[in-house]
């Protein structure tokens, strides 16, 4: 995937450098990940100052990749994910093979063998049986998965205390389903006084994704995965009509989303897939981004398309109104849908 420059480069480019030891390891991790996905330095280079805005040089990334250089920084727990299960079953396998090796020993090897380096205490309490990794494993080769669980994290995704809230069955059953394709662990889910559907996960590993902008290498890696999750969190469909000439002349597709960043990556991803993107009247504090006309509509149905199922069934009967005249469209629509609390309902028979 080939994206333009970002609508924030005015921002000033920064050398590896001269980042922090935790945004070091970010752009690491970012970098290893890239490689992991089969990427070369030179290609990863460009990803990452399209992405991050950061300037690394291709000897360093040889020296992180290829020579094992790697930096020290305080793991979120997205590292302690992927890693750490894998490094404690070693653990337990230098400890039975070579008894007369110590914990510091065990950590250095660990460290060698690894990416990361591994935190000695961690290392000493597990040889020493007094805990086991806490995290949920991710299966980094699932990428679709992984890649729409970051497409619900930048919506409607509580990231202050993990878990889903939903008023749709359906888009909570889709995205348990991601969640436990990405981990193999299946969120419990329940419901609330006011009707909402939630998942009963603390999601670490998706909120550190966030914290760190790691989650745009899901989204640069797998658009279509990554929109199918925003737009279900915060996308929405409804007709164009004029009342008073009774006529549905168009239809438009939205997404709404506060931060500026998320809605400029949205839109850069929808441009490379060819999508004419317009932003919403600057009148509002939020302004959305929208998808106007039929082909546009039928392409979106088919690349990314709605799980939420009064979304998806409102984009559907939308699209069997193209052939009518405008007026007969019009007519059909306010036949079969209502306005509730500013959203298009379908009345009930």
């Amino acid at each position: 995937m080939r994206m333009r420059p970002r609508e924030n480069a005015g921002l000033s480019t920064r050398r590896y450098s001269e980042l922090s030891k935790r945004e070091r390891g970010t752009i690491y991790i970012a970098a290893w990940l890239l490689h992991y996905y089969g990427y070369g330095y030179h290609r990863i280079k460009k990803i990452l100052l399209e992405l991050f805005n950061v300037d690394i040089s291709e000897s360093t990334l040889r020296d992180l990749l290829y020579m094992n250089r790697k930096p020290r920084f305080r793991l979120s727990a997205f590292e302690k994910a992927i890693f750490y299960h894998i490094a404690y079953k070693l653990a337990l396998e230098f400890k039975r093979e070579h008894p007369e090796w110590g914990c510091r020993r065990i950590a250095t090897e660990l460290s060698r063998l690894l990416p990361i380096h591994i935190p000695y205490p961690t290392v000493r309490d597990w040889v020493r049986g007094r805990c086991k990794p806490r995290v949920t494993p991710i299966n980094l080769d699932d990428i679709k998965a992984i890649a729409y669980c970051c497409g619900v994290l930048v919506g409607d995704y509580r990231r202050a205390s993990g878990g889903l809230a939903n008023k749709d069955k359906d888009f909570i059953e889709y995205y348990v389903k991601m969640y436990w394709r990405a981990t193999g662990v299946k969120p419990n889910v329940g419901t609330t006084t006011g009707d909402l559907y939630i998942t009963f996960e603390r999601g670490g590993w998706l909120r550190a994704l966030w914290k760190t902008g790691l989650w745009k290498i899901y989204a640069y890696l797998e658009p279509a995965q990554f929109l199918k999750g925003a737009y279900d969190s915060e996308g929405g469909v409804s007709p164009c009509l004029n009342h008073e000439e009774r006529t549905l002349r168009n239809i438009v597709i939205t997404f709404s989303n506060s931060n500026p960043e998320v809605k400029d990556f949205v839109k850069l991803l929808l441009e490379h897939m060819n999508f004419e993107v317009k932003r919403g009247s600057s009148n509002g504090k939020y302004p959305d981004l929208r998808i106007y006309g039929w082909d546009q509509a039928r392409r979106f149905k088919e690349l990314i398309d709605f799980r939420v199922s009064y979304r998806r069934k409102k984009l559907e009967d939308l699209l069997k109104l193209e052939s009518l005249s405008m007026k007969q469209r019009y007519q059909w629509w306010v036949q079969h849908y209502e306005k509730v609390n500013g959203r298009w309902r379908k009345k009930k028979p």
